[in-house]
């Protein structure tokens, strides 16, 4: 059995950071690209577990109070599920909402040890990461798809918030989070990351598009709207849509589908897109 020693990491571990990540499934540490990406730019901190010591085997990435955890063995991810219990019960927790995001098989592993801490949990929640490559079947319906215009804020920011709402149970619209909820909106449009797919000018789903790293390209906040959530065959139509579109210049299209969205889960699936992993979310309150 290994003896693991977990700390934070300092930038002089740049480096094997980096390499762990090189070495790591990109699926499962599809979210901490971004971080490495940015690295000395990145304002939050790394941890690691080192299997004697020495050898990187478990990361997580703190940002604010959002925790992404990959580990390449499991007792390395209990070794991380030890330290942070450690720290969660002998510090006090900075108050507000939690989470703990990983790859499925890192996250039990990390909870079995983890969830002892006794921090109120609000939803624990399987993800789905599914992936989209050429050649992409033409929609069954053919539907507009379109980047959003400054014209289309006030649509994007009510969309958008009612996403973040099925997600997170919390609508930014009503909280203080309302100005920076706008701002991001208004961002995206004019960075041209913002698409709608349109039946006869109808909005039927909107999603972001964000860039992890050079090479890849996900959709973010997909939010199929309230007349078409009863219409399947339609949001497949919408949804092979958008691919096409995202698609352009890049070898995949990446994004998550939540395991209790049916809706969205059952049209993933007869698109023809691919599964690549599961994901467990857990968020917690303070």
């Amino acid at each position: 059995m290994k003896s693991y020693g977990v700390r934070v990491l300092n930038p002089k571990d740049k480096q094997a950071i980096l390499d762990f990540l090189a070495q790591a499934d990109p699926y499962s540490t599809l979210l901490m690209r971004g971080p490495a990406r940015d690295f000395d730019q990145f304002l939050g901190y790394w941890m690691g577990a080192l299997a004697d010591g020495t050898k990187l085997e478990a990361l997580a990435c703190v940002e604010g109070l959002a925790t992404n955890i990959y580990a390449k063995e499991t007792e390395a991810a209990d070794a991380m599920g030890w330290e942070l219990r450690r720290r969660a019960t002998s510090m006090k927790p900075l108050p507000g909402v939690h989470q703990m995001v990983g790859d499925e098989r890192t996250i039990d592993a990390f909870w079995n040890i983890f969830s002892q801490a006794r921090l109120r949990v609000v939803f624990d929640r399987k993800r789905q990461l599914f992936c989209a490559t050429p050649p992409i079947p033409p929609p069954e319906t053919p539907l507009s798809v379109h980047k959003a215009l400054a014209s289309d804020l006030k649509a994007v920011y009510e969309y958008t918030a009612m996403q973040a709402t099925e997600m997170w149970g919390i609508d930014p619209r009503k909280t203080a989070q309302q100005k920076a909820h706008e701002e991001h909106c208004a961002k995206a449009i004019q960075e041209e990351r913002q698409l709608i797919v349109r039946d006869g000018g109808k909005p039927v789903l909107v999603a972001e598009i964000v860039r992890p790293d050079e090479a890849t390209v996900m959709l973010d906040r997909i939010y199929v709207t309230i007349p078409y959530k009863a219409r399947g065959k339609l949001v497949t139509s919408a949804l092979l849509g958008l691919v096409q579109v995202a698609i352009q210049g890049v070898p995949e299209v990446l994004f998550f589908v939540e395991s209790n969205d049916k809706l969205l889960s059952g049209c993933t699936v007869k698109a023809g897109f691919s599964k690549k992993t599961d994901y467990r979310l857990i968020v917690m309150r303070v």
